[in-house]
Order: structure tokens, then C-alpha cells, then sequence
């Protein structure tokens, strides 16, 4: 939870300033906040008693007492507690002051969330103004929940837009000298936090960047001989669990947001379960949950509901979203009081994986925020993983995250978070695996890895070096020999196929698709490229690597037809609509340019391979809003193309191999050159072709709208998606 929110919701907004300008920037640093500190930032007393009964209350439920670096005893610590005991708490009388560095005073302001520019905006009503805080905060939380779902998320969109542009900005800023300063401040504060490390900047750094204004505490277990060569560091176990600690405390909050849109549906309990049709193909769950006499535990019941709401998200009609509501505001509610051992760790990651799924499936932006979660706790677990049994399950939860994180970061267009230590643990150990299934979703995480890396580079660099997409490219062409021969493309659409089982061919198919969809990126700016009045464009390389791109787009579309003719397909598998809509991107572009060079054979096979990927639009558009607005930026383009293709002036230039057109056959072909606008404007197709192929370069190389650079004159072809819009595809 943002400080701002938690500070209004107390009636303490108007301290917010002057506790972040000292170094107290979220709710975890104020958590360790003393006496004296309140006193010098001038609290009045009551409203100290306000944030300290606040504080009390939060350690005694969430946030836990500091971490020790002794392991945890056997009794079962809460979730707030993950990483100490409340036994190590009680035995310290005074409780030792954490010192925080001091914000970068030249970093991008972060921007307000959407709950406090809703708090801002009803504070400049007078009458909301001449209340208390406390009324305040209260009248803010109220309407907030009243606002209907149409305007809450504009609230959210807005500030999703401030956000990317925070992102954004923060990119820019890191290449700066004045970030790399900061860098140099906050590693010399981590080896000597306080006073020493307030004199090692003033006397070494050429920063302007000062450390914190409050003197450095002596603690009972302080050296006083201590010197900056020489600093009491954290162990690394201390570090993980202290992340561990704060990314949950997070994820956390961000449920109890989420909470607020179900707040009128009754949650289940252990002697109020589901309905058993509702999970019964869990069988395990099933047993434990059914046929055990007694009430289920919390842990239990919280997968049993989160695994049934996310099977009615893929079996719509059959069960209402009414149950859907309750199952998930059962999981709500559990979460909120759930205390768990650390061998539950993979249990809580699996359920932090499903909040993942669900909030993506709900179009909901705390999607980032469990995953950022479900990480930090899989790197915690692996750093008491023994050789166990439980070893390969753990495992297959972890690559499943970074799957995720990979899939997220390419549809979504943000820059990723460092990957780097999650797939050395969990994907780099290539550990022989039982069943073909774990095989499937081993390929599967390393080309998302693959893919997830090209996208980076393409969405940082106009103009990629040949150098990058030859290593990309490597990648590629390694990961394709390396794969099993039975889980080749080749072997799969044989007809002798089946050696799998049919479930594994389609998720196999599903790699492939992604496999197909990081050449398309990759060589995407090739294709793009091919207008452009340039010689390097025609070099062999880009010219082989244009057909690779639209050779990839014709395989996708043909897989998806594959796909969708079987039993298993749902319209409502939200997977596949992002590589979709790039393979119609890159085929339409193909069709325009084999349309502009008069290869009409070229352009009848692309057209009709693009028209398969927008049936696969329109089957998902009723229920996918990305569907319906990636549609209806194709559609009109496809429509164009479809009309030009029937001018009889199409036919006159065929390809080189045959007869040329004299000047007669243009001339006596004047009227059947020209084709009608949407604006009932009639232009050669000469005149038409630039236009369509611009915009479909513009919408294959910004996606997500970033650039908004459109050179089409006139409207009659959509324009690439506003920022706000497209942040997150699902919040269309």
C-alpha cells in the first residue's frame, strides 16, 4: 500500500511530505519508526497515538517484528512473520533503530496511485476539505468504494499512464551520471548505514546526494570501533527473507484492494465448502478437502477456491460468475488472517501464481504485484533447498512464474524485471525430468526467456544492430536443435503423430507458436524496413530475413486453425491473442507490400492466412476486449487490402518472369485504377498502398502506442492505440 493512502485512511495525510523528504518512503519504513523521530518531524500527540496504535496493530498481524538470521523455530509463524519468531521478539527490550538512505533528489518523482489522485481530487470540494482528516479519509474511503467500475478504472488508467511514464523516464535516468552517483551512495550506506556512511559521501563522493539528517543510534551490540572496511553485513539469507517480507506485504495489500470489488459475497469456510462439482477433477485436493472428517484447513480451502474460480473463467455458462465472485472472496478473506510453516512455501507459491492467472483473467493490475511476490518467495525457498522429493514440484511452480513474468513483460510492453538469478535456479539446472509434461514446460520457459529478451532490445532500440539479431537468432536456431525430436513441428502435425498424447501436442504447438512469434519480433524490423528507400535494405541477409518473418506468420496462423478446430479450444484463452495479432500484423504488411510490387500470388496466399488470424480475433472479441480492439485496427486494414486487390489495375504488372505493361494498357485503364476511399475520395492504388503500408509498419514496430509517430494523412485507417489505452492490454 502506498504511504500517501495509508497516512490518508489514518487522518495523517498532511505528514506524508515531511516523513518522505526523511527517508521514510513506504509503510515498512515507517513501521520502524521511534519516539524521538516523531517528535523532531513535530507529530502532535495524538496523533502520534494514532500511527503508533497503527503500527502495534500491524506488527501484531502483518508486517512481524526485524528478521533475525537464525532459521525459524518449528511453531507456525503468520504470513507478516514469514522470516522470524514472535519468541526472538519478546526477548528484545529495546528494539534497535533501522537506518534508510535518503531518496535520489534527481530521480523522476513517482506518481500518485489511483486512490490518492481520487483523494486529491475530492479534497477541492470545500465541503469535503472543512471536515477532519480522519472524516476525510473516511468520506475518501466510502466514495471510492461507491464509484462504479467504468470510473474507477479511468482513476486507474491514469495512473497506470503516470506510471509507464515514470518507467520510462527511470530508463532514461539510469544512463545518467547522476544515477550512477546515487549507486555509489546507496552501496556505501549498505556497509555503513548512519553516521559513518554520512562521512564517507561528504569526503569521497562528488554527489550532491546527502544521507539521512538523523544521527547514528548505539545500540547495545554496536562496536564503537567499528569502521567502514569492516561493517556487520546482513547475510544473504537476511536479505532474501527481508524481501520476501516486504513483496508479500505487497501482495497482500494489493488483495485487500482487490477485496473491496466483492465485498457483498459471502465467503465460504472449512464447514461451509464449495460445491464438489466445482473441483472435481482435483483429486488429491478433492480427498483432503472432502473425505477427511473435520473442517478443512485454511491453506486447503484457499487452493480448492482459487483453482475452482479459475476453471469457471475457462467453462463460462456452465457456472455462473455469481460463485466465481464468492469462491474468490472466500480466498480473499482466508488470505488476509493465513498463518503458514515454511514448508508450505510452494503451497503459498502456487497460490500466488493462480492470484497471477486470476487477475489477469479479471483485467486486473495487481497481476505484477503477486508475481513479484510468488519470485521472491521461490528465491527464498531455494536457498534452504535441499535434495527432497519436493524439489521437482517446487521447481515446476518456480519456472511457471518465470514463465509468466516472461509472458507478461512481452504482451504488456514494461520492461522486465532481472531475471538472472531465478533462471539460474530454476531453468539453467536442466534435471531429467519423469514425465513429458515437465519436458513441455521446460521448452516452454526457456524460449519465453528467448523471446522475452528479443522483445526488451526491439522495445529499447529503434534500430537493432545486425549483431544483436545474429545472437538472438543463435538463440533461436539453439533452442530448435536442441529440442527432442518427438517434440519437433515436423513430428507433431504428422499424421502418425500421437506418441505424446493429444493435451501435450497442443501445449506443444502453443511453444511452437511462441517459438514462431520471437522470430516475427526479431526479424519484424526487417520486414518493416523493406519500403524504405534504403540499399542496405536489399542486402541478402535482410532479404532472407523478411522471408523468415512472413514465413513465421503463415505458420502461426496455420497452427492456430489447428488449434481452434479442437475439442479443447476456448474462445476465451486470452494466450494466444497477442501472437495472433502480431502474425496478422506482419502478414497484412506482406500482402500490402507483395501488392505494391504486383506479385498476386504472394498476396493471395498472405491475405488469406492473415483472414484466419482475424477469425480468431472475432471469435474471442465478445468476451476479450484486447481481441475486439486489436480486431478493430485489422479489420480496416484487411478491408482496404481486399478492395485494392479487385482493382482491374492489379492485373496489368504481373511478376517479372512475365510480359511487362505498355503505356497503352495504363492508359486505357485510367478508371479502373482507382478505388474509393472511406471518405468517397477516389485515389490510384499507388496513391492508397504508402498509407496502408506506414500504418501497418507503424502498428508491427509500436504496438503498445508509444511512439504515436503516424505520417497517414487522412483517417481512414486506425491510428495505434493512446498510451492510456494500451498501457495494459487488458485494461482496454
Amino acid at each position: 500500500m502506498e504511504l500517501q493512502e495509508k497516512l490518508d485512511s489514518l487522518g495523517l495525510g498532511q505528514y506524508s511530505t515531511i516523513l518522505y523528504e526523511n527517508g521514510f518512503e513506504d509503510w515498512n519504513t515507517v513501521l520502524d519508526i521511534t519516539e524521538d523521530d516523531l517528535d523532531s518531524l513535530g507529530f502532535k500527540r495524538g496523533h502520534r497515538r494514532i500511527l503508533q496504535k497503527e503500527i502495534a496493530i500491524a506488527r501484531g498481524l502483518n508486517a512481524s517484528p526485524p528478521i533475525e538470521t537464525a532459521r525459524p523455530t518449528s511453531s507456525t509463524p503468520s504470513i507478516g512473520a514469514l522470516v522470524t519468531t514472535q519468541e526472538s521478539y519478546e526477548k528484545r527490550t529495546k528494539r534497535r533503530y533501522r537506518w534508510h538512505p535518503r531518496a535520489d533528489p534527481n530521480a523522476p518523482k513517482k506518481p500518485k496511485t489511483a486512490y490518492v489522485n481520487f483523494a486529491d481530487h475530492l479534497r477541492s470540494d470545500k465541503a469535503i476539505a472543512s471536515l477532519s482528516f480522519v472524516d476525510i479519509a473516511r468520506e475518501v474511503g466510502r466514495q471510492w468504494q461507491m464509484l462504479d467500475p467504468e470510473t474507477k478504472q479511468e482513476w486507474e488508467n491514469r495512473a497506470a499512464q503516470a506510471m509507464q511514464e515514470y518507467e520510462e523516464q527511470m530508463d532514461e535516468y539510469r544512463k545518467t551520471k547522476q544515477y550512477q552517483d546515487y549507486q555509489v551512495y546507496l552501496e556505501t550506506f549498505k556497509k555503513a548505514p548512519g553516521k559513518l556512511a554520512r562521512q564517507k559521501i561528504k569526503s569521497d563522493s562528488a554527489s550532491s546526494i546527502t544521507s539521512p539528517r538523523r544521527s547514528e543510534s548505539s545500540g547495545p551490540d554496536r562496536s564503537p570501533s567499528a569502521s567502514i572496511d569492516s561493517p556487520t553485513m546482513l547475510s544473504a539469507e537476511t536479505a532474501l527473507r527481508d524481501e520476501c517480507r516486504s513483496t508479500l506485504t505487497a501482495a497482500f495489500m494489493e488483495l485487500s484492494v482487490f477485496r473491496r470489488e466483492y465485498v457483498k459475497e459471502q465467503p465460504f469456510s472449512g464447514n461451509d465448502l464449495p460445491s464438489e462439482t466445482l473441483v472435481a477433477d482435483v483429486e488429491a485436493l478433492l480427498h483432503r478437502m472432502y473425505r477427511i472428517p473435520g473442517a478443512a484447513d485454511a491453506l486447503s480451502l484457499i487452493e480448492l477456491c482459487m483453482l475452482a474460480a479459475l476453471g469457471i473463467h475457462f467453462a463460462r455458462g456452465s457456472i455462473s460468475r455469481d460463485q466465481q465472485h464468492r469462491l474468490f472472496a472466500t480466498v480473499c478473506v482466508l488470505m488476509e488472517g493465513l498463518s503458514i510453516s515454511e514448508a508450505s512455501y510452494a503451497r503459498l507459491m502456487r497460490v500466488l501464481l493462480c492470484l497471477t492467472i486470476y487477475a489477469i483473467t479479471e483485467k486486473h493490475l495487481s497481476a505484477r504485484t503477486f508475481i513479484t511476490a510468488g519470485l521472491a518467495l521461490a528465491r527464498l525457498k531455494h536457498f534452504h533447498m535441499d535434495q527432497d522429493c519436493s524439489r521437482d514440484d517446487w521447481r515446476k511452480i518456480y519456472r511457471t512464474l518465470v514463465f509468466t513474468e516472461c509472458w507478461l513483460s512481452q504482451t504488456l510492453g514494461y520492461n522486465p524485471r532481472n531475471l538472472d538469478i531465478h533462471i539460474r535456479n530454476a531453468v539453467e539446472p536442466n534435471i531429467p525430468d519423469s514425465s513429458i509434461e515437465n519436458a513441455i514446460q521446460w521448452q516452454a520457459v526457456r524460449i519465453a526467456i528467448i523471446g522475452n529478451e528479443i522483445s526488451t532490445i526491439i522495445r529499447q532500440q529503434n534500430d537493432v544492430p545486425q549483431e544483436a539479431i545474429r545472437y538472438l537468432s543463435g538463440q533461436l536456431e539453439l533452442w530448435q536443435r536442441e529440442l527432442p525430436h518427438i517434440m519437433q513441428l515436423a513430428s507433431i502435425l504428422s499424421s502418425n503423430s500421437g506418441s505424446i498424447g493429444r493435451l501435450n501436442e497442443q501445449a506443444m504447438l502453443v511453444v511452437h507458436i511462441i517459438y514462431l512469434g520471437a522470430m516475427m519480433l526479431l526479424y519484424g524490423q526487417s520486414l518493416s524496413s523493406a519500403h524504405e528507400p534504403d540499399g542496405k535494405t536489399d542486402n541478402p541477409e535482410m532479404v532472407n530475413h523478411r522471408a523468415i518473418c512472413l514465413v513465421a506468420g503463415e505458420q502461426i496462423s496455420g497452427l492456430i486453425k489447428t488449434i481452434s478446430s479442437s475439442q479443447s479450444w476456448s474462445p476465451w484463452s486470452f494466450f494466444h491473442i497477442y501472437w495472433v495479432f502480431n502474425a496478422c500484423n506482419v502478414l497484412l504488411l506482406g500482402a500490402a507490400q507483395a501488392l505494391r510490387n504486383r506479385s498476386t500470388n504472394d498476396y493471395d496466399r498472405l491475405i488469406s492466412h492473415a483472414r484466419t488470424c482475424l477469425s480468431s480475433l472475432e471469435s474471442c472479441a465478445q468476451d476479450e476486449p484486447v481481441a475486439s480492439r486489436y480486431l478493430s485496427m485489422m479489420a480496416p486494414i484487411y478491408e482496404a487490402l481486399k478492395r485494392l486487390r479487385e482493382s482491374p489495375h492489379v492485373e496489368l504488372k504481373r511478376r517479372k518472369s512475365e510480359h511487362k505493361i505498355s503505356i497503352n494498357d495504363l492508359l486505357a485503364s485510367d478508371d479502373g485504377a482507382r478505388s474509393p476511399t472511406s471518405l468517397g475520395r477516389w485515389n490510384t492504388i499507388d496513391d492508397e498502398l504508402p498509407g496502408i503500408i506506414q500504418q501497418v509498419t507503424v502498428l508491427l514496430r509500436d504496438p503498445f502506442g508509444r511512439a504515436q509517430q503516424n505520417s497517414v494523412a487522412d483517417e481512414q485507417y486506425p491510428t495505434p492505440p493512446s498510451n492510456a489505452d494500451m498501457l495494459f492490454w487488458f485494461r482496454v
